[in-house]
């Protein structure tokens, strides 16, 4: 077998999924992605989304829909979600398709507006200069965040070495002072 990909080099939402273990943290891995500037997340994270919303109106069922939700707030898409809940409570018997039509356009109209751009409503919308730029973006994203932070001598010291000096200091103090009320 060849060389396994690196991570940011993973641009099928599934594939990434598999990889990071499961769907909210691809669609979290995604928006991370784009908030760096990689509008081919954006887009793929759009395409994502849009499905959610629409399969959750197949779903007339509460707990049927509750893992697509969970996905949408990995994502913290907590008015959507909202919006969602509103519409089968509104339609019981079932969402008129137009509904759902009317929100995922709505949705998509606030991402842009949240981005500052317009999203591509699919990966196969994207240029070939916005796909290089995204994977360039993501690699150096990841680039950033594998470098250790050398700041000063302390930093350098493990997570823990400060937790035990801090707990012991708390300890002695907490001894002197029981020792000065006896």
């Amino acid at each position: 077998m060849g060389e396994a990909e690196q991570i940011w080099e993973v641009w099928n939402f599934y594939e990434l999924a598999s990889r990071l273990k499961g769907t909210q943290p691809a669609i979290r891995e995604l928006k991370r992605r784009g908030e760096a500037g990689a509008v081919a997340a954006w887009a793929i994270y759009r395409g994502y989304i849009s499905n959610l919303i629409r399969f959750c109106f197949d779903m007339t069922e509460p707990s049927y829909r509750s893992p697509m939700l969970n996905d949408m707030a990995a994502v913290r898409e907590m008015e959507l979600i909202e919006e969602i809940e509103a519409l089968h409570k509104k339609y019981p018997q079932g969402v008129p398709s137009y509904e759902v039509l009317d929100l995922v356009d709505a949705w998509g109209e606030k991402l842009d507006r949240r981005v500052g751009l317009r999203v591509p409503r699919s990966p196969a919308e994207l240029t070939a200069e916005q796909i290089a730029e995204a994977k360039r973006i993501t690699r150096e994203l990841w680039k950033v965040e594998s470098q250790p932070r050398e700041s000063s001598k302390e930093s350098r010291k493990p997570e823990g070495e400060h937790l035990l000096k801090d707990m012991k200091r708390e300890l002695r103090e907490k001894f002197e002072r029981l020792r000065k009320k006896e």
